[in-house]
């Protein structure tokens, strides 16, 4: 960070700094309300958004779920220059790299996302999602 960069969001100290620092493949955090996990998801992209090619995929099991991590992205993704596409659910950064949010309802909508490359999948509410569903995307 430079003198001139304003911090605009910091993790709470304990579990939501360790799954945002983490370098695991794959990485679960859970809890009871309020404890940042979503905040936390909406977080973790930020770490490769400098990189032009970077695509995330963050996902609620269905669209009327997405509304609250929509405003959350919103206050802090628009802080930092990105730019929301109401019609696709995207944002894109000033690099070009892209944060897709959407929902996946049923299993037979994880063939949505065929053909696509991200870097990172994000489930907000894993235990809402099938098996099926967290294995097949």
């Amino acid at each position: 960070m430079t003198p001139t960069q304003e911090v605009v969001w910091r993790p709470n100290a304990g579990p939501q700094t360790r799954f945002l620092a983490t370098r695991a493949d794959e990485a679960l955090y859970g809890g009871a309300a309020g404890g940042g996990k979503s905040a936390a998801a909406i977080a973790s992209p930020l770490r490769w958004v400098h990189n032009p090619n970077f695509r995330a995929l963050v996902l609620r099991r269905d669209t009327p779920q997405l509304r609250d991590l929509l405003d959350k992205s919103a206050r802090l993704y628009g802080q930092i220059g990105a730019a929301f596409n109401g019609t696709t659910g995207t944002w894109t950064f000033p690099s070009g790299a892209r944060v897709w949010f959407t929902h996946c309802e049923h299993e037979k909508d994880v063939s949505r996302f065929d053909g696509h490359e991200f870097q990172l999948v994000v489930f907000d509410e894993l235990t809402h999602f099938t098996e099926r569903q967290y294995r097949g995307i």
